[in-house]
C-alpha cells in the first residue's frame, strides 16, 4: 500500500516506547496471534531446515492461520521473554499484528487511524496518565490490520462528524456519565432508525439536544448501571469466566472470583441502586476516577464507531463502549472493596483493611486491571460475540 494514504493516529500514541523484557504481562502470551498473508508467504518461501521449523508452528484456527501456541506462548519467543525474529532483525518473518502492536490501524475509505489497544501496560499507563479528551493527529504510514470495505463515503462523512458530536456531548456538557449514556442511547436508536430505512440525511437533522431535554424532563435519576447488575452478572459468569481462563490469566480469574464473593449475596432487587451508590462512593474517595470512566468511555466511542462503517449498526459500538466502561467499573470497585475501604458493599465482602498508600487503588493497580480486562475481554473476537448476543437478548 502506499503511503499516499493519510494516516492519523490518536495523540497519545506517539509517546508509546515498548518497555521490552521488562514489561510485565508480555504480549507474546495468551494470545491467538493470527498470520496475515505476506508473513505466512514468508514462512512459505523460506528455504531448508529452517522453512519447515517455521512452518510447523502455522495452524489454522476458526478458519484463521495462527501461530500454534506452545504452553499458552509463542514459540518464537526468546530467553529475554522477546521476539527473536525482532532481536534477529528478522522483522519480516513477524506478524503485522506483532509488528505494530500495541497500535492498531484500521483503514476507512482512504485515510488510516491508528489507536493503542490498552491490552499493553505501557499502553494502558499512557492512557490513564493522559485522562481527558484526545485527537487523532498526523502520523507516519502503519500497515493497517484491517480495513472496512465499503464505498459508501456520504455515510463515512456522517459517522466522522457524528462521532465528533458524541465526543463534543461527553465533553462539553459535563453530565454525570449515567445521564449521557441515557440520552446518547436515546439518540443514537433514533437516528438508526432512519439510517435502517436508507434515510441519512433526515438521521443527520436529530436533534441531540432535544433529546437532552426529553430526558431532563421525565425526572428520572439514572442509574450507572446502564447494564442491569444481573446482565453484567451473566456476562462476567456465563461467558467472562471461561473454562481456559484460570490457565491464561491466573491474576485475572482470581479478580472474578472476588466478584462473584462480593456480589453475589446482594438483593436483586436493590442491587443496581447498591452498585451506583458503590461506584459513587469510590469516585469520592479516589481522585480522578470518575474522570478516568469518562475518559475511557470517549476512548471507546473514538476507536469503536467508526466501525459501523461496515454493517452501520451505529447503536452497537455505543452500547459495547458502555458496556467495557460498566466493567471497568466493576473490576476497579473489587479491588477496592478487596484493598479495604470505610464503606462496605455487600455483607460478604471481608472486614476493611487500611489501605497501604493515600487511597485504596493505588495507580498500579488501575493499570493493572484495565490491561487485564483489555486482554481478556475487550480484544477477544470470539467473547465479544458472545457478549453481543447477551445484549441482543437483553436490551435491543
Amino acid at each position: 500500500m502506499g503511503s499516499a494514504v493519510e494516516t492519523r493516529a490518536l495523540s497519545i500514541v506517539k509517546g508509546f516506547v515498548c518497555a521490552a523484557k521488562m514489561c510485565p504481562h508480555n504480549c507474546c502470551r495468551g494470545w491467538q496471534i493470527p498470520v496475515d498473508e505476506r508473513t505466512e508467504k514468508n514462512f512459505k518461501e523460506m528455504p531448508g531446515l529452517r522453512g519447515r521449523h517455521l512452518r510447523f508452528f502455522l495452524t489454522s484456527f476458526r478458519g484463521d492461520t495462527v501461530i500454534k501456541k506452545i504452553m499458552g506462548r509463542c514459540p518464537f519467543i526468546n530467553s529475554d521473554h522477546l521476539c527473536q525474529f525482532e532481536a534477529n532483525g528478522e522483522t519480516e518473518l513477524m506478524p503485522l499484528v506483532c509488528r505494530i502492536y500495541p497500535r492498531e490501524g484500521v483503514k476507512y475509505g482512504d485515510f488510516i487511524e491508528v489507536t493503542l489497544e490498552l491490552s499493553c501496560p505501557v499502553a494502558a499507563e499512557l492512557f490513564l496518565k493522559n485522562k481527558g479528551r484526545l485527537s487523532f493527529v498526523p502520523h507516519s504510514h502503519i500497515d493497517p490490520f484491517f480495513e472496512i470495505s465499503n464505498d459508501d463515503s456520504a455515510f463515512l462523512s456522517y459517522l466522522l462528524s457524528e462521532r465528533e458530536k458524541i465526543l463534543d456531548f461527553i465533553w462539553e456538557k459535563d453530565l454525570p456519565l449515567a445521564v449521557t449514556w441515557n440520552v446518547l442511547y436515546s439518540y443514537i436508536s433514533e437516528t438508526m432508525s432512519l439510517i435502517m430505512r436508507n434515510r441519512l440525511s433526515e438521521a443527520g437533522e436529530v436533534s441531540l439536544e432535544e433529546h437532552l431535554s426529553a430526558f431532563q424532563k421525565k425526572g428520572k435519576e439514572a442509574l450507572i448501571s446502564f447494564f442491569s447488575i444481573r446482565t453484567i452478572d451473566r456476562m462476567i459468569l456465563d461467558h467472562i469466566d471461561y473454562g481456559a481462563l484460570f490457565i491464561r490469566e491466573r491474576v485475572f480469574s482470581d479478580l472474578i472470583r472476588d466478584y462473584n464473593r462480593l456480589f453475589k449475596n446482594m438483593p436483586v432487587k436493590t442491587i443496581d441502586r447498591d452498585f451506583h451508590e458503590a461506584v459513587n462512593s469510590m469516585c469520592a474517595e479516589v481522585p480522578d476516577l470518575s474522570k478516568k470512566y469518562r475518559s475511557y468511555f470517549s476512548y471507546n466511542i473514538m476507536q469503536l464507531f467508526l466501525l459501523s462503517y461496515e454493517d452501520y449498526h451505529i447503536l452497537k459500538p455505543l452500547l459495547f463502549s458502555m458496556l467495557y466502561t460498566e466493567l471497568l467499573m466493576i473490576f476497579d470497585l473489587t479491588r477496592f472493596l478487596r484493598n479495604g475501604t470505610k464503606g462496605h458493599f455487600s455483607r460478604s465482602a471481608p472486614e476493611p483493611k487500611e489501605p497501604s498508600s493515600g487511597h485504596s487503588l493505588p495507580d498500579e493497580i488501575q493499570i493493572e486491571t484495565l490491561y487485564l480486562m483489555e486482554s481478556c475481554v475487550r480484544h477477544n473476537p470470539y467473547l465479544t460475540q458472545n457478549l453481543l448476543n447477551v445484549m441482543r437478548e437483553e436490551t435491543l
